[in-house]
């Protein structure tokens, strides 16, 4: 009898272990050209650092009205918009602009109540298109100089999209996202990225 107690025990605390476990629920991670005022500036990606003198542009990016049309054209990014540092990147800027334009949003791990989410069970999915090639980092140690320890990603991806699924790096509190965006000064430059993530509630002991 003492033996079949004890099974019983065990198997109690097995289910309410199980039972404990919750399903992963959304968190806000802000996509680009989706949170945008009246005059067309995005209130979540802010240019932190801009080396192209044509379109210097430091703060809030704006989003893209006139984009090129010559073949290949940009890719489409669905549930986003491109954005740059100015608004025409159509092909009247062919031969210009060279340089390298860094972006930043942040989000936190935090459900629509307001309650914190496990780092160790997110995931991320970002869908990325930049013109001409990018390099992003999540949660760097330092924000004005990236380090590679912290790199994400780091390709051209002028003409096609690129899927990414992050599932570490993540931390309690305010997360992090740079992206560094290298135009060769053929013309164009802007980003494009979709962002969804889900991670399951904290559980606190006691």
């Amino acid at each position: 009898p003492k033996v079949y107690r004890l099974l019983a025990a065990g198997l109690f605390l097995a289910g309410a272990f199980v039972a404990a476990a919750a399903d992963p629920v959304p968190f806000a991670v802000p996509s680009t050209g989706t949170n945008v005022n009246s005059i067309g500036q995005d209130l979540s990606y802010a240019i932190t650092s801009n080396t192209i003198k044509e379109t210097p542009l430091i703060g809030p990016a704006v989003v893209v009205k006139s984009k090129p049309t010559q073949a290949p054209g940009w890719s489409t990014v669905p549930g986003a918009n491109w954005i740059a540092p100015d608004v025409d990147q159509s092909n009247a800027k062919n031969g210009c602009c060279a340089g390298v334009v860094r972006y930043r949003t942040t989000f936190s791990l935090k459900d629509a109540n307001g309650k914190d989410l496990d780092t160790d069970t997110v995931v991320l999915d970002l869908s990325l298109a930049a013109d001409d090639s990018l390099s992003a980092y999540l949660n760097p140690t330092d924000a004005s100089n990236p380090d590679l320890a912290h790199r994400i990603f780091s390709q051209g991806v002028f003409s096609a999209p690129a899927a990414v699924r992050l599932t570490k790096g993540f931390q309690a509190g305010v997360n992090t996202l740079i992206f560094d965006v290298t135009n060769g000064g053929l013309g164009p430059t802007g980003l494009a990225v979709l962002a969804s993530g889900k991670a399951e509630p904290l559980c606190l002991d006691g």
